[in-house]
């Protein structure tokens, strides 16, 4: 069996990302892995606006999302890479992984989109369709 090399764990600080951080940090020790942390920043709804208060809350979405990442990262002696990316977010992971060559994604069964917790999450069934990589659903 192979190890994997480098590991792409997304979070969005639901209770689930929280537990696919904690298996990502695991997996990743046991194959002396890099550990890439994710997160993206949902700016789909803005797409064509520059108006004063859409860049207002972007600026303040990336905040939240940096403290995010960072919360995560301080919470294991494990060396973790972080990201934030803005975009859809289920594309931006595939495209993320690609291009860092990952050989893993660990993500979420579902997020913190309320219809996304009645079912497995869009993004994640994207994801799992999509990804050049294996993709390991936390639930």
């Amino acid at each position: 069996m192979e190890k994997y090399r480098k590991i792409l764990v997304t979070v969005d600080g639901s209770p689930q990302s929280k537990d696919a951080f904690e298996e990502a940090c695991h997996i990743a020790e046991r194959n002396s892995a890099e550990l890439l942390l994710l997160t993206v920043l949902d700016v789909t709804g803005f797409r064509g606006t520059a108006s004063e208060s859409s860049v207002k809350l972007t600026e303040e979405l990336q905040k939240v999302a940096e403290k995010t990442v960072n919360e995560f990262k301080a919470s294991t002696t494990y060396p973790v890479e972080t990201k934030v990316a803005a975009g859809n977010p289920k594309h931006e992971i595939v495209k993320i992984a690609e291009e860092a060559g990952t050989d893993l994604i660990v993500i979420g069964a579902t997020g913190l989109n309320r219809l996304e917790r009645w079912v497995l999450g869009s993004t994640t069934v994207y994801v799992v369709n999509h990804a050049p990589c294996n993709v390991m659903v936390v639930k």
